[in-house]
């Protein structure tokens, strides 16, 4: 409808202001007190999810601000277009996971910390 307002914060990317600390909050709680309906968009670059341990940490900090700001919230990977073809055809298997494929690249990357630390 036309009579809608729309307020969008664009806040920095210094996670920890959304993850465990409460100032985002009294924003947030200021604007539910006026019958605003609020909900978040994380916007994740891209080149912090091609890895299989920075995908899961980009998925821990999200969920870490979705539960501290406890609205409705989107993720969202910005600037897929960066990413060269074979880093695309991982990150293809993030996005619909089997637990076994993430399982998978955990353990060889381990083996392959192991196998460099321990020589």
């Amino acid at each position: 409808p036309e009579d809608e307002v729309y307020f969008i914060i664009d806040c920095p990317g210094q996670i920890e202001l959304y993850t465990h600390l409460q100032p985002i909050n009294v924003v947030l709680d200021e604007f539910k007190s006026r019958d605003y309906t609020c909900s978040s968009i994380c916007l994740v670059d891209s080149t912090f999810v091609t890895e299989t341990p920075k995908f899961i940490s980009a998925c821990m900090m999200t969920l870490a601000m979705m539960v501290q700001l406890e609205l409705p919230h989107i993720s969202a990977i910005t600037k897929i277009d960066l990413v060269d073809k074979a880093e695309r055809e991982k990150f293809e298997e993030y996005i619909a996971p089997s637990g076994r494929a993430l399982a998978y690249d955990i353990e060889e990357l381990n083996l392959k910390a192991h196998s460099t630390r321990f020589r």
